[in-house]
């Protein structure tokens, strides 16, 4: 007789079939077949009252790893193969890959610790005149139950899995773990081995990952659907385009008369929707990128890109003085079409001139500023306005020069538009002048001391510039005060100083002053009257030798004026006797402001000397 059986865990008892040599996952190297073969038949080659050996083996569904094991029989004659022989190996293969066993009175065991699904397994059995040969199904049923889910953002609708045991029983009161969007979470199975999880994830989908105690892990497509349908929006300066949104309740039908929010550009905006669900935003910002976020009762936030496009397109220009360029800007309607012959505005330098569009939509405007950069903006119909900079170069620059009384210098003027010729004006003298391959003109003068008015023109633009040429005397014939302040003719003298007589210090203040007197003392009529200030060593000591006239004197702070022969001082302001009385110097040149650089030159013998 021919014995059948599948056998289990349970039934490994007196064999010698190893665990270790089970067939895994991991072992094969194609995916398992999608279906089970009808294949139940034992594979003869003759009849079976031959000596040809027969393989027995049955069909095995299982739950995973709950270590069932494959079992064969292998006869001969119609009984158990002897295992004494010196065929007692048999071999297994399962997609592809060998599995070798023993062969133990005349049975062979295989493990399974498959991933669930379906698989062929082949017996080989190799005897003295050929080979047998048996195929059987067998079918790894999953440990864990679940489906993928789909539902709108936040509604009620929940992951669950149920988990059975190796027998397929529910798996109660267990600690699964669920995975999903990076996080883990644990669940306890209740009394039908169910678990279960909240999803309360945005937008989007999404593996759920479930983690049975037996290792098999289970993956799941969570897909959740957004309560609220918009698209990006591109539209031109305040045409009629709105924003609108779409929203939806957790079953997906329209949220009809809600209250939602829309932010934009920092502001926020409550509309209702209407019965269809959708509400709506005008968008009258200027040209530019915004994100809008629309805002669900049920917390969703979804931003979407508004592009509000320029309905007026105009450059930057760089452009020479009163050069033949103009400033052009193209004007669009708000479906970008040109807005034709539509009346347009441009305001630059504080003024507005209308202009008017041509077919294109285009506008121009003459620019006869003077050189300088400005501001022109160009204003829509729409109220749409852009600024764009115009720079205007000027044609013509030139320095001023400083010469030397009665010598020459040469004045030099430079052209930046190719013009030829250039006109310099100087004391009312008009001189017309070649520029060179450079746009240099060169004028050679030779002017009296003082300050002579340059008006220089470019004949090509028209550009006027205007310039100072500085004449100084000649140094070698400019005179200088005294190192005690005296005149180079002896017959005055200037004092730089600070309020020392009575009633000056409320008058002036304790500042540095400059006056000139006449150089006549008015105690004893001598012409020996010398200045001085900080001769005491430092600017704060009081005392110290005056060295014109070798005498200790105080005031060197506040700076005096000594008469060498009677010994009178008086101050350096209004030239106040200090003895008192009315015996003053007389002031030639009212007193003016002074500084201590000021008295510094003097002191040192260059302060220029003017012929009073």
């Amino acid at each position: 007789m021919l014995s059948v059986s599948a056998v289990g865990a349970a039934s490994d008892v007196g064999n010698v079939v190893s665990f270790d040599d089970d067939v895994e996952t991991s072992d094969l190297d194609v995916d398992p077949p999608s279906g089970i073969d009808d294949i139940n038949n034992v594979t003869y080659s003759k009849s079976e009252y031959t000596r040809e050996p027969v393989i027995y083996g049955e069909d095995l569904s299982m739950y995973y790893k709950n270590g069932s094991r494959y079992e064969v029989s292998i006869y001969q004659d119609g009984k158990l193969i002897n295992s004494q022989n010196n065929d007692s190996k048999v071999i297994f293969n399962v997609n592809g890959v060998n599995y070798t066993k023993e062969l133990v009175n005349g049975k062979a065991f295989i493990g399974i610790n498959l991933n669930p699904g379906n698989y062929t397994i082949t017996t080989f059995y190799h005897y003295t005149d050929g080979l047998a040969t048996k195929t059987n199904n067998i079918e790894v049923l999953s440990t864990i139950q679940a489906n993928d889910v789909v539902k709108f953002f936040r509604n009620g609708t929940q992951y669950c899995a149920k988990f059975l045991d190796g027998c397929g029983s529910p798996l109660v009161n267990a600690s699964v773990i669920f995975n999903i969007n990076g996080v883990f979470y644990k669940k306890q199975t209740d009394d039908n081995g169910m678990a279960k999880l909240n999803i309360n994830l945005r937008p989007g989908v999404y593996i759920l990952t479930a983690m049975h105690p037996d290792a098999l892990m289970y993956g799941s497509n969570i897909t959740v659907l957004s309560t609220i349908l918009a698209n990006d929006v591109v539209k031109f300066f305040r045409n009629g385009t709105q924003y609108c949104a779409k929203f939806l309740d957790g079953c997906g039908s329209p949220l009809v008369n809600a209250s939602v929010t829309f932010n934009i550009n920092g502001v926020l905006y409550k509309k209702q929707t209407d019965y269809e669900g959708v509400a709506r935003l005008n968008i009258n910002l200027f040209p530019g990128k915004y994100i809008l976020t629309a805002m669900h009762p049920d917390g969703l936030m979804y931003g979407y890109n508004i592009t509000v496009l320029s309905t007026i397109h105009g450059d930057d220009i760089v452009k020479f003085f009163r050069n033949g360029t103009q400033y052009c800007a193209k004007f669009l309607d708000g479906c970008g079409s040109p807005l034709v012959n539509a009346s347009v505005i441009f305001n630059i330098n504080g003024v507005f001139y209308k202009k008017q569009t041509d077919d294109n939509g285009m506008a121009r405007l003459n620019i006869d500023l003077f050189p300088g950069e400005y501001i022109l903006t160009a204003i829509h119909l729409n109220g749409e306005e852009k600024a764009n900079i115009i720079k205007v170069l000027t044609t013509i620059s030139a320095e001023d020069i400083s010469l030397i009384e009665n010598k020459s210098g040469v004045f030099v003027l430079k052209t930046h538009d190719g013009a030829r010729n250039v006109s310099i004006t100087i004391d009312g003298v008009e001189y017309i002048v070649q520029t060179d391959d450079g746009g240099v003109a060169t004028l050679n003068v030779s002017l009296s001391k003082g300050n002579h008015a340059v008006l220089s023109k470019n004949l090509n633009s028209g550009e006027e510039i205007f310039n100072t040429i500085y004449v100084m005397e000649d140094p070698a014939f400019i005179k200088y005060y005294s190192i005690y302040g005296v005149s180079p003719d002896g017959k005055y003298i200037m004092a730089i100083g600070r309020p020392s007589a009575a009633g000056e210090l409320s008058k002036y203040g304790y500042t540095l002053y400059k006056s000139v007197f006449e150089r006549i003392c008015p105690c004893c009529r001598s012409d020996r009257l010398y200045w001085g200030i900080f001769w005491a060593g430092s600017e704060t000591a009081n005392w110290g030798v005056f060295p014109a006239t070798g005498l200790k004197e105080s005031g060197s702070a506040e700076g005096h004026i000594f008469c060498a022969k009677c010994d009178a001082d008086f101050s350096v302001i209004d030239g106040k006797n200090h003895g008192g009385g009315s015996k003053n110097l007389i002031k030639v040149i009212s007193t003016v402001s002074s500084s201590k650089d000021e008295a510094y030159i003097l002191k040192n013998g260059q302060m220029p000397y003017s012929a009073l």
